[in-house]
Order: C-alpha cells, then sequence, then structure tokens
C-alpha cells in the first residue's frame, strides 16, 4: 500500500490580541456586539469554506493595524492550517 503525504497550507492574518480569545478557544464573551459581528465575518471569509485549525504564530507586543476591524493596537500574526 501507498501512502501519500498531505501537506499543510495556511491563511495568515494579523489580529489585535484582544480578538486571540475568540479565535482560538471560540469564547466570544469579551467582544461587544459589533466586535462579534466583525470577527464572525473576518472568520468566515479567512477560511474560505475549509477546514482546518487556528495557530498563534506570533504572540506578541508589535502595534500594528488589524485585520478583522482595521484598528491600530497590539497584535498577533495568526494562520488558518488546513490540509491541501
Amino acid at each position: 500500500m501507498e501512502t501519500t503525504k498531505q501537506e499543510w497550507d495556511r491563511f495568515e492574518f494579523t489580529i489585535l490580541n484582544h480578538f486571540l480569545s475568540a479565535l482560538i478557544n471560540e469564547n466570544i464573551s469579551g467582544l461587544n456586539d459589533e466586535e462579534e459581528k466583525q470577527f464572525s465575518a473576518f472568520e468566515s471569509t479567512a477560511r474560505q469554506g475549509k477546514t482546518g485549525h487556528w495557530v498563534v504564530d506570533t504572540d506578541c507586543e508589535n502595534f500594528a493595524k488589524c485585520e478583522i476591524c482595521g484598528l491600530l493596537g497590539e497584535v498577533s500574526d495568526v494562520a488558518f492550517m488546513f490540509k491541501s
């Protein structure tokens, strides 16, 4: 029997640390109504209909623009990983 190695693909994003709990733990309790809407829209677009998991590449104190809400703040680099 021949086995095939599946490769992992990834989509990378920069998001405010404020959204990490919602992304990794699916805990939206710290988000207000507007942030919940922004997060939901971001996640469905980011996944592009694929099944996979989220990984925090760098949990740091970089100050940059968030790809979820467009605000500047302390961000982390995250990736959505899925089998190709």
